[in-house]
C-alpha cells in the first residue's frame, strides 16, 4: 500500500465517521473490501438534490466534494436500479 493510499483511506474513514453521526445515515457496501478513495453513503429520507446543492461552494457554485445521487446502473433516474436492488436487498427494503 502506498503512502497516498493510506492517507486517502484514513481521510475517507474520517469523513464516514463524521457523517455517521447524522441520524439515518449509513455506509453502503462491504467495509473490508472496497476502494480506498470511494464512499457510498445513504442519507435515509433526505432529498438527494438538496444534499448535492449543499455541497457546493456558495462563492462560485463549484462542488466542494464530488457527489452523485444515482449509480452507474441508472441514466437520469435517482431510483435504485434493478441491478442494485437485486444485489442489495436490505438497501432496497430501506428505500421503499
Amino acid at each position: 500500500m502506498t503512502k497516498n493510499t493510506e492517507i486517502i483511506g484514513a481521510l475517507r474513514d474520517y469523513l464516514e465517521t463524521e457523517l455517521l453521526k447524522i441520524d439515518g445515515t449509513s455506509v453502503n457496501g462491504n467495509n473490508a473490501s472496497r476502494l480506498f478513495n470511494t464512499s457510498n453513503i445513504l442519507f435515509h429520507g433526505a432529498d438527494s438534490d438538496a444534499i448535492i446543492m449543499g455541497l457546493s461552494n456558495p462563492e462560485n457554485d463549484l462542488p466542494l466534494i464530488a457527489a452523485s445521487n444515482g449509480s452507474a446502473c441508472t441514466s437520469t433516474s435517482i431510483e435504485l436500479s434493478q441491478l442494485l436492488s437485486k444485489m442489495t436487498p436490505t438497501l432496497s427494503a430501506l428505500l421503499t
